[in-house]
């Protein structure tokens, strides 16, 4: 057999989150008998994937954030890719520094160079320093970048413009159905592990940080609970650096007790098994890799309308609401999915939609990694 292929992949963490699992799934399901994936990430923290990284033969390198100079980020990249290369592909998960990665990687003769998209946002109220950066930096991917990939439409358009419609990809963001086989005795000592009796369970995963919206959901939770006889349990799972905050206002709010900080964890399709509605009103997202997760689990969800794109469209089995409608309409839409109960076919229809994300990393393999 001849040398591998090499790709680096620039993610910037390998933390659990959304973003991090789409990266990780390239190595978890790529050919690595033909392949030899590496990732670049930010600061000396070891995220939670690097041991699996290394455990699947790959390499992770750390170098310095982009806000700590531009210019160093740069030439840190370029160092990397001449002195652990030659690389065949080079791709960038990581939005506004991606212009910097893809420079970088065509300066240094990458053939493929792949700018992905992971989200969409609201720039209205950034300042003019931000506005004239993130001008350059999509200038600087546009025009050095061979690829554009998006989680979504709406994505892709963010980051690159109208042409994405002609030009782009739209990767999905997949699931491996086969992890959502979860076997009654996990289920049940999961909720023995929570103390979760005869409540319900009202499930939330996502990283405590501003556009997750945690204070709206708690707010939303509370009545809920006032309004059900204290029978459910509001199910937190995720970590950062709001979860204090978030905390300290479930005490204030009088439900700490039926709120649980389940933290990081590398359990979710499990812990999905044992929620009974997953709530989602976040400000903004591209795809959200949890809500496409909740869905393979069969969970009926209430979502924001910022964070159900079509793309996100599934199994369908769940309603999406304005962040400015009626705290009491979120309620309500909450108790009426519980009493749904489990979609018993959702992983038949994620995998006939294209989510299944085996399939996903054969169709870049053979398209795109070539």
């Amino acid at each position: 057999m001849g040398e591998k292929i090499k790709i680096l992949q620039v993610t910037g963490s390998l933390r659990i989150g959304g973003m991090e699992n789409v990266a990780m799934n390239i190595i978890r399901y790529i050919d690595r008998d033909k392949y030899d994936v590496r990732y670049v990430v930010y600061g000396d923290s070891i995220g939670e994937y690097e041991a699996e990284v290394k455990s699947l033969g790959g390499e992770v390198y750390h170098i310095s954030y982009p806000h700590e100079g531009i210019i160093k980020y740069y030439n840190n990249l370029k160092k990397i890719i001449k002195t652990t290369g030659p690389y065949k592909v080079v791709h960038s998960h990581n939005l506004f520094p991606t212009g910097m990665v893809m420079l970088a990687a065509k300066r240094c003769n990458v053939p493929i160079r792949i700018a992905h998209s992971h989200t969409n946002r609201n720039d209205k109220d950034i300042n003019l320093y931000r506005h004239i950066y993130q001008w350059l930096m999509r200038i600087l991917i546009r025009k050095n970048a061979t690829e554009w990939f998006a989680c979504s439409k709406r994505a892709g358009i963010y980051l690159f413009g109208d042409n994405f419609l002609k030009t782009g990809f739209v990767m999905p963001n997949g699931v491996d159905t086969n992890k959502f086989i979860i076997s009654n005795e996990i289920r049940e000592k999961l909720l023995k592990d929570f103390g979760i009796t005869t409540e319900k369970v009202v499930g939330h995963i996502g990283r405590f940080v501003e556009v997750k919206n945690h204070e709206f959901l708690l707010s939303v939770f509370a009545k809920a609970l006032k309004n059900n006889n204290k029978n459910l349990k509001l199910l937190l799972v995720g970590d950062g650096p709001l979860r204090e905050n978030i905390q300290l206002k479930a005490q204030h709010l009088g439900i700490e007790d039926n709120v649980i900080f389940a933290g990081m964890r590398n359990d979710i399709p499990e812990l999905l098994s044992i929620m009974d509605v997953y709530v989602l009103p976040s400000l903004y997202e591209g795809v959200s890799v949890s809500l496409i997760e909740a869905q393979a689990a069969g969970v009926p969800f209430v979502v924001s309308k910022n964070a159900y794109s079509d793309e996100s469209k599934v199994t369908d089995y769940g309603v999406q609401l304005g962040l400015n409608e009626p705290v009491d309409k979120w309620t309500n839409s909450i108790i009426e999915q519980i009493s749904r109960g489990k979609l018993a076919n959702a992983r038949e229809i994620i995998k006939n939609k294209g989510y299944d994300v085996e399939s996903i990393i054969r169709n870049v393999q053979s398209n795109y990694y070539i």
